[in-house]
């Protein structure tokens, strides 16, 4: 996992050096104007979405997109790349949420993801709710490698009853130590799945470095592996 990851980090960052990619928060007080998606978008071949890209990207304005996914019983990671690659490069875009809840998306659906938020340096919120999902903490690493090139200030990342371990845990704690300093909202997910105490502390060791943080949500519901050591480590 530690190869996999590094391996995104460093086509990231070379993408950085070359100047292709520069994140700035867009002022909050501009406008917000929502577009949502849904499957039968999918069922489309995404032209619903195809069609209103043009909308997108409008002068002062910030962008939020929401895609619901989630049910979705077809081959979901090939459309998924498709959305991803259509969206990417939105200057306006400052929300995202994916609701890929009990979908088959997998590690594949996960890097196109990445991709997209690391091709979108105005993201400031983001949430991804995969529960019940196929992905694992290869796929993991994709998504947490993204995101200290944005300005992100919320973080929801529901990864309930997924294949999600400690080793995917540590990829997302090595990423939380150099997330944006603006950082303030986390809503992580972790119910039913392996994850152990060494994982929790994990996280929480890199949130402890965060100055900005104000808003904590952890749920390890049926968490057999965590123990009354994280609860220390939490406390």
């Amino acid at each position: 996992i530690n190869a996999e990851y590094m391996g995104v980090v460093a086509e990231y960052e070379s993408l950085f050096k070359r100047g292709r990619m520069k994140r700035a928060s867009l002022p909050e007080d501009w406008p917000i104007e929502n577009f949502k998606f849904d499957k039968r978008h999918l069922q489309d071949s995404l032209e619903g979405i195809i069609s209103q890209i043009p909308e997108m990207n409008m002068p002062n304005t910030r962008t939020r997109i929401e895609l619901d996914m989630s049910n979705y019983t077809g081959e979901i990671n090939a459309k998924l790349n498709e959305a991803m690659d259509l969206l990417s490069n939105q200057i306006s875009l400052s929300q995202i949420k994916l609701n890929l809840n009990f979908t088959t998306v997998n590690d594949f659906g996960c890097q196109a993801i990445g991709q997209l938020l690391f091709s979108s340096p105005s993201l400031s919120c983001l949430e991804l709710w995969m529960c019940g999902s196929s992905i694992s903490s290869v796929g993991i690493a994709h998504i947490a490698a993204a995101l200290p090139s944005l300005p992100l200030r919320e973080l929801v990342l529901n990864l309930g009853k997924t294949q999600i371990n400690d080793r995917g845990l540590a990829s997302l704690s090595q990423t939380l130590h150099t997330i944006y300093s603006g950082f303030s909202h986390l809503v992580l997910s972790l119910s039913e799945t392996g994850i152990s105490d060494a994982g929790i502390i994990n996280v929480v060791n890199a949130l402890s470095l965060l100055p900005s943080l104000s808003k904590i949500l952890l749920r390890l519901e049926m968490c057999v592996g965590v123990t009354n050591r994280s609860a220390a480590k939490l406390t």
